[in-house]
């Protein structure tokens, strides 16, 4: 926990970096960005290897189970996250 004076101090750096830098400032105002993609992506790849080894093993059943899996993941991923959200 700060200080009186540190918080003091605190705020007379903010404000000079507002006034010397104001997109500094906007780049730390802006909503953190929502990761929730790197779980589809993630799910996406294991679904993937997890795909070829069934089928490398001989399952094809078991392939043909993950490889869906890896097609959802990708289709989740690409409704929920427009284009916008991927290049930030």
């Amino acid at each position: 926990m700060l200080n009186d004076r540190e918080r003091e101090a605190l705020r007379e750096i903010q404000e000079h970096l507002s006034a010397e830098d104001p997109d500094l400032v906007r780049t730390f105002e802006r909503p953190p960005r929502d990761s929730h993609w790197i779980v589809y992506t993630v799910a996406m790849v294991l679904s993937v290897v997890l795909s070829l080894l069934m089928l490398a093993s001989g399952s094809l059943i078991g392939g043909l189970v993950f490889a869906t899996g890896a097609v959802l993941a990708w289709l989740g991923r690409s409704q929920r996250f427009g284009a916008d959200d991927r290049q930030n």
